[in-house]
């Protein structure tokens, strides 16, 4: 089983907090591993496990052409020594992320969305298969001690968890720490879906209770998932420079940006301590930038 250190928790001191009278922290799960330090990884520590393992060729997995998932599960199998394939969805193309997963040895496959659908619904006994985004009851332990990790910090009274949505697994592991005194933000990252009662469904199937109190904050996706925003970019990129901290666009930094609107507005009542989750997804900002050609970074993160 992959063996992961604690990340840090961080505080985050900013005038616009002071003046709401609110404590806000960051959970840097970003550093939990210089490339894929993250939720990705978190979700495999239950998943890549030697019972699992027994018996098959090697690891099984879907993605997109930059996808955080596929870049975490490829290094792991490196590491780990296993054969993994990887089923892409779309057209052949060409970038950093896959350039990455092929110097790794992944085999990959690139289907149509059809096809790639239709391979979701599909299991072959012969290889470990790890769901899409790796949302898995084994991956809710491994996203779980993230909060127990924070309550060696703030061992007492209730805490205001933040964090961006994409498959709902990381969510489902916090939220399986959590109690009804606790709050869970949730910040989709795909446009134009009301996501609660689909929250509600995820927990269910992977038999997590929703005993916390779930907001979700329904418009924090912005242009979608994604697409191209300049004004996000240059936003995470002002952010880099005052706080020498990077947040992806498609996932974290959607998150961060709703999240000081949220406290402008006076959204979290005095007093409140508030965690925002660093989901990692950093390899993510390579493929972002090359592929919409943006302005280089004031600030790189560190494995660029």
């Amino acid at each position: 089983m992959l063996q992961l250190q604690p990340s840090p928790l961080q505080d985050w001191t900013d005038d616009l907090f002071e003046e709401q009278g609110i404590r806000v922290w960051i959970k840097r799960d970003d550093l939990i591993h210089p490339v894929v330090g993250g939720n990705k990884i978190r979700k495999l520590k239950g998943q890549l496990t030697e019972s699992n393992l027994i018996g098959k060729k090697g690891i099984l997995t879907f993605g997109g052409a930059v996808s955080n998932h596929l870049v975490a599960t490829t290094l792991m199998a490196k590491t780990m020594g296993i054969p993994i394939r990887t089923l892409i969805r779309g057209e052949q193309v060409s970038n950093p992320i896959l350039q990455l997963l092929e110097e790794w040895g992944a085999e990959m496959k690139f289907l149509t969305r059809q096809a790639f659908d239709e391979a979701l619904n599909r299991n072959d006994p012969e290889w470990l298969t790890i769901p899409l985004g790796g949302t898995h009851p084994g991956a809710l332990s491994g996203v779980g001690e993230m909060i127990g990790e924070i309550r060696t910090v703030l061992p007492t009274g209730p805490i205001h968890i933040c964090v961006p949505l994409g498959s709902g697994g990381t969510a489902a592991g916090l939220a399986s720490r959590l109690t009804e005194n606790d709050h869970l933000y949730i910040y989709p990252a795909i446009k134009g879906q009301d996501v609660t009662d689909q929250i509600r469904t995820i927990f269910e199937e992977l038999g997590v209770p929703t005993r916390v109190n779930i907001h979700v904050i329904s418009d924090a996706a912005r242009k979608g998932f994604a697409k191209r925003d300049d004004f996000l970019w240059n936003e995470l990129c002002a952010l880099a420079s005052q706080t020498g901290i990077w947040w992806d666009p498609v996932y974290n930094g959607k998150m961060v940006i709703r999240f000081l609107d949220q406290v402008r507005h006076g959204e979290f009542l005095p007093g409140s301590h508030v965690i925002l989750i660093h989901t990692g997804g950093l390899p993510g900002l390579i493929g972002y930038r090359d592929r919409f050609k943006l302005p280089d970074m004031p600030h790189r993160p560190s494995f660029y």
